[in-house]
């Protein structure tokens, strides 16, 4: 599933915002509107840990987003003709990928619901060698692209805080990426 995940820190001490909250911050503070949300996506803490993901073969750490609250995004149908194996949590052929994608302006939210994600400004690995052994050799470079992060840390730490309501928020798109599209660096 797609989630986007909140974090709330106050004054040093984790807090976690409940579904409720999350949702509120998003159609509120972030002028998402409720038609994208998908209630049966929602997860207040509860993540699968200790497990890899994607295709037979090809499995990659998953690291959980533990201390987060996930807010589920429509997304099945989306892929694979309705079948829905891309979204599996079963290693199964045809699964993708779990990975992270730091969030730095509340406006950027709604733009990749609607929009999709798009190249970003600091291709700082365009020209590193690409290191997925599902591409075969196809793309030599990671080229240009969208990035993601496969460790929630790292992407909790990219991510900006957004104050709404009295309280500080950050903000993750936990997505699934084709593991056949995906382009590894070290």
């Amino acid at each position: 599933r797609f989630n986007n995940n909140f974090n709330n820190n106050k004054l040093n001490s984790s807090y976690t915002p409940t579904i409720k909250e999350a949702k509120y911050f998003l159609t509120n503070g972030c002028n998402v509107p409720e038609e994208f949300f998908d209630s049966e996506g929602d997860c207040e803490n509860t993540w699968n840990v200790g497990r890899k993901n994607g295709p037979p073969g090809y499995l990659k750490d998953y690291y959980a987003p533990e201390g987060w609250t996930g807010i589920g995004l429509k997304a099945y149908g989306l892929y694979d003709n309705g079948d829905n194996t891309w979204i599996e949590n079963e290693n199964v052929k045809g699964e993708w990928y779990i990975a992270y994608h730091p969030i730095k302006s509340t406006s950027s939210i709604k733009s990749i619901l609607c929009k999709g994600f798009r190249r970003g400004p600091f291709q700082c690995y365009e020209d590193d060698n690409n290191l997925n052994p599902l591409t075969n050799n196809k793309h030599k470079k990671i080229e240009e692209g969208v990035y993601f992060l496969p460790i929630i840390d790292e992407a909790k730490d990219a991510a900006k805080s957004f104050k709404f309501s009295g309280k500080n928020y950050k903000a993750v798109f936990m997505c699934r990426i084709n593991p056949e599209k995906v382009r590894i660096t070290e």
